[in-house]
């Protein structure tokens, strides 16, 4: 059910208002920004979502196809959620057993612990882990699942000597990464 200002904001996104779409963007890019980066994304993910919701917004209204029952911020919210969701399930990189996750985190954490806040340590491991290839991820997430070298061999198709080297080198490179991070850098010096 729209309201006014509903209306107005969405006359305002049809017509190009660049005041009425600036203070969209505004009101609404913290939250759909606080989504992404929690959810493996970066600045240029929030940007190209947001844009995105938008042209939606606008060709739904445009054909007269947008129906709500809540605030257009709220409608908005839930598009960049559902797009975010999907760009996610599209490059397969939806870890599913966060448990895993952490538990990889806190066994390839090198520095001392009392040094990083749990959830800037857990964002900074997330984002790069995300980067890794797909084997390389999935040679980490075996691993962590207590699966034998011998075991993800067969799994994988890799030689055993090979399925260690491979481990070995995922772990190597995601730890790189990590530490190449300026916040990563800040924290550990902190």
């Amino acid at each position: 059910m729209k309201s006014q200002r509903d209306d107005k904001i969405l006359e305002g996104i049809i017509s190009g208002n660049p005041f009425v779409i600036k203070s969209f963007y505004q009101e609404n890019l913290s939250c759909i920004r606080k989504h992404i980066m929690t959810h493996y994304g970066n600045e240029e993910d929030v940007k190209d979502i947001f844009q995105d919701a938008m042209i939606i917004i606008y060709q739904k209204s445009v054909l007269n196809l947008l129906h709500f029952n809540s605030s257009l911020e709220a409608y908005f919210y839930g598009i960049c959620k559902n797009l975010w969701r999907n760009r996610l399930r599209r490059k397969h990189k939806i870890i599913h057993d966060t448990a895993l996750l952490e538990d990889l985190l806190d066994r390839l954490y090198v520095s001392d612990p009392q040094n990083i806040e749990g959830k800037d340590r857990k964002d900074i491991y997330q984002k790069y882990f995300l980067k890794l290839n797909d084997s390389k991820r999935q040679l980490l997430h075996l691993s962590l699942e207590g699966k034998s070298t011998k075991e993800i061999s067969k799994i994988t198709g890799y030689t055993e000597n090979y399925a260690k080297k491979k481990k070995c080198t995922s772990k190597k490179d995601l730890m790189k990464m990590i530490q190449k991070d300026p916040i990563y850098k800040e924290l550990v010096s902190v």
